[in-house]
């Protein structure tokens, strides 16, 4: 489930949940923050997992600050491998 509104990026299980479903803060662009700088999320799907990545604004470009990956449901994971691509997460500064 993607979210938005409350400027601040979060990825956590809801507590209602199988566990393989995730909440997904989105953040935001706009400049009144909540105390977090401007950010936003990627999220790619992948045959085997679901990766979401945290991009935050430096002061002069979005770079990746945080990347997590999800292991999907395996019942549904042959079904996906020939339509998705996959990679890793990239290196992140720091």
């Amino acid at each position: 489930m993607l979210s938005g509104h409350v400027h601040e990026p979060f990825v956590q299980p809801p507590p209602w949940g199988d566990g393989l479903t995730l909440s997904v803060g989105a953040g935001a662009l706009s400049r009144r923050t909540r105390g977090t700088p401007p950010c936003f999320t990627v999220i790619d799907a992948f045959p085997d997992a679901v990766e979401i990545r945290l991009e935050r604004w430096t002061g002069t470009r979005f770079a990746p600050s945080a990347c997590e990956r999800f292991p999907r449901r395996p019942a549904l994971a042959e079904e996906r491998s020939s339509v998705l691509r996959t990679t890793d997460c990239p290196d992140l500064p720091g």
